[in-house]
């Protein structure tokens, strides 16, 4: 007898866009569709924040794409798995509509204790705000909400008993939301949320995690020998671990996305491939339309250039240091060496290099203070 497909929606909204994808029972794409972020906003120094409703607006967006794309029975998609950027700071009223713009990560306020106001019904993770807009509930994932930022006992998975931790953080308890573990419901796709997007209405919504954990379980990242490079707009490196790390040097301790299971995750590169983003956008348009007429990307363009250049750039050195963090919010980036031989191709190759090298070190880092050695690398 064969069996009729079946279909999952995977959501995950990121720092510059918000990406779609359905799936079938046997991990085939079968449709996918990305929605771009507008530009954050900086209304003062350090501050960096997503316009208006911007991460809804683009969910809503890329949804509505999706399911135009997708062929199959609406009736047959079993339900949605919703995963987030980690590390922002939501600020909610009490029906759930925002107070305040979402504070990226980026923003030097995300990770200062808590300022109550009396508009302020909900604080919480970006995952947690999502999952209102989809579900009208105030519930989120235990995995999204970062030890630094919110009172999360994490060996328990939970939200801390300890009322000195309610005091440094300086949260009310009853301004959080209500914590799941990953793989549970979260809430079931309202009306609304479906006349809105498209979706089906009544479908689960399901907890997943932090983006970069969501990111390590896709990239099978469940072995203690191997280590995971992470790339995005934050790089970082990161290991399998069966059990909580408090007070370490060279690495801290997330919650994966196996429930009670935890990802150690080294030193990384604030702003990380952004910094490609940064040098593609300031070479100018000329460069983007000999690539579109060629039907390439501009990386592409950039990487046949880099790829000629010698190891080591020839001199040329790059310390990618865009986005200075909320403690130091002093230092820079340099690049320094040059001379009348470096062109683009060698500051994108320096880029590279740049980035290859700083994670090198903090991966050796991790590893000597775990007592690590991995036998594989996964990118």
């Amino acid at each position: 007898m064969i069996m009729k497909d079946v279909y999952f929606i995977g959501v995950d909204s990121g720092s510059q866009s918000t990406k779609v994808s359905i799936i079938n029972q046997r991990g085939e794409i079968v449709a996918v569709a990305t929605q771009p972020l507008r530009p954050m906003i900086s209304r003062k120094p350090g501050w960096v924040e997503h316009p208006d409703d911007d991460l809804w607006d683009s969910l809503k967006i890329a949804v509505r794409k999706v399911m135009e794309q997708f062929q199959g029975n609406r009736a047959d998609i079993m339900g949605l798995g919703l995963c987030s950027i980690r590390c922002c700071r939501v600020f909610m009223k009490k029906d759930g509509s925002l107070a305040e713009p979402v504070m990226s990560w980026m923003d030097i306020r995300a990770y200062t204790p808590y300022e109550d106001s009396p508009e302020i019904g909900y604080t919480g993770s970006t995952s947690g705000y999502l999952t209102f807009r989809l579900t009208g509930k105030f519930r989120d994932t235990i995995a999204n909400q970062y030890q630094y930022q919110f009172p999360v006992d994490m060996n328990t998975w939970k939200w801390t008993e300890d009322p000195k931790a309610f005091t440094d953080f300086r949260i009310p308890k009853e301004k959080l939301m209500d914590m799941v573990l990953p793989g549970e419901i979260l809430g079931r796709v309202s009306q609304t949320a479906a006349e809105e997007t498209g979706l089906p209405m009544g479908i689960p919504v399901v907890a997943t995690a932090n983006d970069k954990a969501v990111e390590a379980l896709g990239s099978g990242l469940i072995e203690k020998d191997v280590v995971l490079l992470s790339l995005g707009t934050y790089i970082t490196s990161m290991v399998f671990g069966e059990k909580n790390l408090p007070d370490t040097n060279n690495f801290f301790t997330n919650l994966s996305n196996i429930p009670y299971r935890y990802l150690y995750e080294s030193t990384g590169i604030r702003g990380g491939m952004w910094h490609i983003s940064w040098f593609k956008g300031i070479i100018g348009e000329e460069l983007a339309q000999k690539a579109r007429a060629n039907g390439k990307s501009v990386e592409e363009l950039l990487e046949k250039e880099a790829v000629n250049v010698p190891a080591g750039s020839e001199g040329l050195l790059i310390v990618s240091d865009w986005l200075a963090p909320a403690t130091q919010l002093h230092r820079k980036g340099v690049m320094i060496g040059f001379d009348q031989r470096h062109t683009r191709g060698h500051i994108y190759r320096a880029f590279m290099e740049a980035i290859a090298m700083t994670m090198k070190n903090h991966l050796d880092a991790m590893n000597r203070e775990i007592g690590g050695n991995p036998k594989k690398l996964i990118v």
